[in-house]
């Protein structure tokens, strides 16, 4: 398609997009991707290709990778710091919120970033 738009790397996501690589993090096809959205293959693959290049990730793979990596270090505004389940916000609260499917809050999401974080710098400095 020469002469047709394209998103330039590091360009905000569209809601769309932003819907469709959630349904490919939470372990979705492109197949499921679409039922899901209401859309046809065709569609999944127009975002997931504009995802790929927004995100300058090689495969879904890697922008799902690369997407938890950018909202460990910055959450969404509108996620809550206290959790309404009144969690401790430690790392095995973390675990608990993703084993029954839900969004983990904001402070078990930074406890978890900092363990992870501090695990591979021991492991890197082990090596």
């Amino acid at each position: 398609m020469t002469g047709a738009w394209q998103p330039t790397p590091g360009a905000a996501l569209t809601d769309r997009e932003l819907q469709y690589l959630r349904l490919m993090a939470d372990g979705h096809t492109r197949d499921s991707a679409a039922r899901a959205m209401g859309i046809t293959v065709g569609g999944a693959n127009h975002h997931a290709r504009h995802v790929l290049i927004k995100l300058d990730a090689a495969s879904m793979a890697q922008a799902v990778w690369k997407a938890r990596r950018l909202l460990a270090r910055h959450p969404p505004d509108d996620t809550p710091t206290t959790c309404p389940t009144g969690c401790a916000g430690d790392r095995s609260a973390y675990r608990q919120h993703r084993r029954r499917g839900e969004t983990a809050c904001a402070a078990s999401r930074r406890a978890n970033a900092a363990h992870t974080q501090q695990y591979r710098q021991n492991r890197s400095t082990a090596a």
